[in-house]
């Protein structure tokens, strides 16, 4: 049966006299309730009806078939890979509309459904998929700008395009350029080996720019570098599920430094070589406004001159960070940890750190050293819910520092900082205004447009 209410002048596109229209609505139901009386159940009979709808969804009958009905430029194994229901089991509709949910997370569809049908008395499911009539090819932007209010300003604005589909295994390529005050430019492949997309390759190549403060023991800063090379970073790796990745990987770099302000060095060539091996677990629903899950990461570099390094080191980092929310309120902590273990590492691989949420209030990657710890809590409430423009006002309390030397780690010297911020998430990306401070009376006006939420 058909309802109506008289809206008068709420239109669709009324999203902030939403609270208006909902009574106008229950009014509507309420004059019908003797017309809707006919579908209603007895008070035993819902009871039975919650009862069933309690318990898991199951299709009498065994699966004896699934279907790819596939309107897109990957293969169907890629799609079947993703369904955890098997022909010859019982078919359960649950497990089933996850199944679809993770297809359609593949991000390359504009629809995924189901259908259940029987063919000469045996159970199937047939599942068709849609890709976007949009893409594959996908250009977004991002920048960085703060400002100190003392003359330091940094800026960066980037594009990438990123090719999805190129082969039947889902691969993917993406080129990207940045200008500003750290100009590079890269091209970077992902290839799945299995259409399970559990073992996979990549590859990244491109040209990249570094500013680097360099300090004495005691924390002066007497010099300014720049660091830029050309770069080549290999891995292959292992995913599982939804949840992680384990990647092994081969940095390469070549490329010179350039004392630009402060003492008085030449300028030196360097050559950059180290296997990595990183572990990633990552549970949070989102990566600009995550409201749930963590996300952590555990990653061991190697440095040798036999792998074309000029010196020898070794560096850890580890990293946790927790989301919880209650109703429209989210606290988002955790803490990064990244150590130089002989505290011998050349300028260009100096750990870095200052700007929004990484000590707000400092200019942006304003410390380097050899140490680098950052710890913080990051609270955000939704202050608007249009589906597509989800806005968010918030706050920060971070504490850490970089140090020269293992020796010098301590609460001594650690910074203190915080910030507010206003932030969206919109169709063309995250997009932060946020004003950061220190104890040491350093302050830094931000605009962000792209993910955050990293160090």
């Amino acid at each position: 049966m058909l309802i109506t209410s008289k809206l008068g002048d709420l239109g669709a596109g009324s999203f902030d006299r939403i609270g208006e229209a909902m009574p106008l609505g229950e009014q509507a139901a309420r004059q019908a309730t003797e017309s809707l009386r006919r579908y209603s159940l007895s008070p035993e009979d819902y009871k039975r009806h919650l009862a069933v709808r309690g318990q898991g969804k199951t299709e009498a009958g065994t699966l004896a078939f699934i279907r790819i009905q596939n309107q897109s430029k990957i293969s169907d194994e890629v799609i079947s890979s993703q369904i955890t229901v098997k022909p010859g089991e019982p078919l359960n509709i649950t497990q089933l509309e996850q199944d679809i949910q993770q297809i359609y997370g593949l991000e390359i569809f504009e629809s995924v459904r189901y259908e259940l049908v029987e063919e000469n008395g045996k159970n199937g499911v047939v599942v068709q998929v849609k890709e976007k009539p949009w893409g594959p090819g996908y250009l977004q932007a991002g920048m960085i700008t703060s400002s100190n209010f003392e003359g330091d300003v940094a800026f960066r604005f980037g594009l990438t395009y990123t090719q999805t589909q190129i082969n039947p295994l889902n691969g993917e390529w993406r080129i990207g350029a940045q200008i500003g005050d750290e100009p590079g430019l890269f091209g970077e492949i992902f290839q799945p080996l299995d259409p399970a997309a559990r073992y996979y390759v990549s590859g990244r190549a491109g040209y990249l720019t570094r500013n680097i403060n360099l300090f004495d023991s005691v924390g002066n800063n007497i010099a300014q570098a720049r660091a830029r090379g050309y770069a080549l970073d290999l891995g292959v790796g292992r995913q599982f599920g939804t949840w992680g990745e384990l990647r092994l990987g081969y940095h390469r770099e070549s490329g010179d430094i350039e004392i630009g302000i402060g003492a008085p060095t030449p300028d030196q060539d360097f050559d950059t070589g180290q296997f990595y091996v990183r572990l990633t677990d990552d549970k949070l629903d989102s990566v600009y406004f995550p409201t749930k899950g963590h996300n952590g990461q555990v990653e061991w570099r190697i440095s040798r001159e036999g792998f074309g390094a000029d010196t020898d080191f070794d560096q850890v980092d580890l990293g946790y960070h927790q989301a919880y929310s209650w109703g429209r309120n989210t606290l988002f902590g955790g803490l990064a940890l990244r150590a130089t273990l002989d505290d011998n590492a050349p300028i260009q691989s100096l750990y870095r750190a200052g700007g929004f949420l990484r000590l707000s209030g400092l200019n942006q990657d304003e410390l380097t050293g050899q140490q680098a710890g950052i710890a913080r809590l990051i609270y955000l409430r939704q202050i608007q819910d249009i589906q597509f423009f989800k806005a968010y006002a918030g706050a920060s309390l971070e504490l850490g520092n970089v140090w020269q030397d293992t020796s010098d780690i301590g609460f001594g010297d650690t910074i203190f900082a915080g910030s507010v911020f206003i932030g969206a998430d919109t169709p063309i990306g995250p997009i932060y205004l946020g004003y950061g401070h220190t104890d040491t009376g350093d302050g830094s006006l931000y605009l962000f447009l792209g993910p955050l939420f990293s160090f």
